[in-house]
C-alpha cells in the first residue's frame, strides 16, 4: 500500500514544484511586462503664476535709512515747504536702494508611470536679468543678477498627476527698475536652475529608490512695474531656451532623463526579471523531465 502512494506523492510534490517554477515564471514576465516602458516623460503644463506688489530695500548699512526714506516719500506726497528738499536729501538712500518682490510659477505634470516621481532643487539657483543691447556693431548679451529661484519637493503618485510651484525672490537695484519702467516689451529673466529628481517604486517585490541631479536653464517673461509674471520654459542650454509670450494660455513641457538612465534602468530591470523568468522555466524542466 506505502509503495503504491509513494510514487504518487513525489508524482504530485513535483508536479506543484512545476507549477511554482511556472507561476514564477509568469511573475517575472508580468513584471517586465509592467515595467515596459521603464520611464515615460513627465508632461507638464502651466498652471498660473504671481508676482508681489513691488517693496522698497532700503541700504542696510545706513542707520535708520528705511525711516528716513519713509519720512522724505510722506512729505514730498503731502507736500508744503521744505519737502522737496526734504526728498532731495534723501534720494542718495533712495537710489542705493533694491527693490524686491515675490513671485511663483506654477506648473500642473502628468505622472504615466508605475512609479512615484519626486523634483527639487538641491540648490538655490540665481535669476538673472536677461538683456541684448546693440553696441554699434552687434548685439551683446549680459546677464544681471536678480535673485533668487528654488523648487520645494514636490511629488507625483504613480499614474497621477500634481502641481509644482517655483518660488522666486527678486532683487533690483533702483536704477535698473527705473530703466525697465515704461518699457512696451515684457523684460526677460532666466535662471540656471539644479535639479534632485527621484523615484520610488516596488519591483519585484523589492522596494527600489533611484536619485539624479540634472542643471538646465529656465526662462520666463515679467512686467515689473505691474506685477505681472508669464509662464517659464526649460532647455539643457541657455541658447536653446524658448521662452514663451507673457500672455501664453498653453505649451507643455516636459520632465525627462537621459538616454544613459534610461538605458541603465532597462538593463536593471531585463536583468532582475530576466533572472526570475530563467529560475521559474529552470524549476518547471526539471520538475516535468
Amino acid at each position: 500500500m506505502a509503495s503504491a502512494v509513494l510514487p504518487y506523492c513525489c508524482g504530485l510534490t513535483l508536479l506543484l514544484i512545476a507549477g511554482g517554477g511556472v507561476a514564477l515564471f509568469s511573475f517575472g514576465a508580468s513584471e517586465r511586462s509592467r515595467f515596459d516602458p521603464l520611464f515615460q516623460d513627465i508632461v507638464c503644463e502651466p498652471y498660473g503664476s504671481h508676482l508681489s506688489k513691488l517693496k522698497l530695500e532700503a541700504p542696510k548699512n545706513v542707520p535708520n535709512a528705511e525711516a528716513q526714506i519713509n519720512a522724505a516719500l510722506a512729505a514730498l506726497q503731502k507736500g508744503g515747504n521744505g519737502s522737496f528738499d526734504l526728498f532731495q536729501q534723501a534720494l542718495p538712500l533712495v537710489l542705493a536702494s533694491n527693490i524686491t518682490a515675490d513671485g511663483w510659477i506654477a506648473r500642473k505634470c502628468k505622472n504615466q508611470n508605475q512609479m512615484t516621481f519626486s523634483v527639487s532643487t538641491h540648490t538655490v539657483g540665481t535669476i538673472y536679468l536677461y538683456e541684448i543691447k546693440d553696441n554699434g556693431t552687434h548685439n551683446v548679451t549680459t546677464l544681471r543678477p536678480a535673485g533668487e529661484s528654488s523648487l520645494p519637493l514636490s511629488t507625483l503618485p504613480a499614474e497621477g498627476s500634481g502641481v509644482s510651484n517655483t518660488s522666486s525672490i527678486f532683487r533690483l537695484d533702483m536704477l535698473t527698475v527705473l530703466g525697465l519702467q515704461g518699457q512696451k516689451e515684457p523684460s526677460i529673466f532666466v535662471t540656471k536652475s539644479f535639479w534632485r529628481s527621484g523615484t520610488h517604486f516596488t519591483m519585484l517585490r523589492q522596494k527600489v529608490e533611484t536619485s539624479s541631479d540634472s542643471e538646465n536653464w529656465c526662462g520666463f517673461r515679467a512686467f515689473v512695474e505691474n506685477s505681472t509674471l508669464g509662464p517659464a520654459a526649460c532647455a539643457d542650454k541657455l541658447e536653446d531656451l524658448i521662452i514663451p509670450s507673457i500672455w501664453a494660455q498653453g505649451g507643455i513641457d516636459v520632465i525627462s532623463i537621459s538616454d544613459a538612465k534610461r538605458e541603465e534602468g532597462e538593463s536593471q530591470r531585463d536583468m532582475a526579471c530576466g533572472l526570475v523568468m530563467a529560475t521559474g522555466a529552470a524549476i518547471a524542466l526539471v520538475c516535468a523531465c
